[in-house]
């Protein structure tokens, strides 16, 4: 792939993930004055087609201090935006193997590897998008 073929891949991702998170409702978003870093996970199927599968936002993690003082475990130790993403892959990572667990394996992006465990299917691809380096 040639350095223009990758800058225009890599636009179609950043605009991808600009666009999910554009359609996102205004709750929780930063407001005027305000800032946040954005990550995504973009999966490319196939047929080339991209389908964001996770956004997260934040630059906070919580301090020592507050992290002993929780002991409900109902708080996130890291709010970074790429922390965030990487969990909400997770679960959308669980939901495809819960495909297969009930017998819906056409729809799953996965499938099982010889040997154990699973992969993506051929021809997927997956990306990362982050507003901040």
């Amino acid at each position: 792939m040639d350095d223009a073929a990758v800058d225009t891949d890599a636009a179609a991702i950043r605009l991808a993930v600009l666009d999910a998170y554009a359609a996102l409702p205004a709750t929780g978003k930063p407001q005027a004055g305000e800032w946040s870093v954005l990550a995504g996970i973009a999966l490319r199927s196939a047929s080339d087609a991209l389908e964001v599968v996770a956004l997260g936002t934040g630059t906070k993690c919580l301090t020592a201090k507050a992290i002993a003082a929780e002991r409900s475990g109902g708080c996130l130790h890291d709010g970074h935006a790429e922390v965030c993403a990487r969990r909400a892959f997770l679960r959308y990572l669980l939901a495809q193997l819960r495909l297969h667990a009930g017998g819906d394996a056409a729809r799953s992006v996965l499938e099982p590897r010889p040997g154990g465990g699973y992969a993506l299917k051929a021809g997927y691809s997956v990306h990362f998008y982050s507003s901040q380096p």
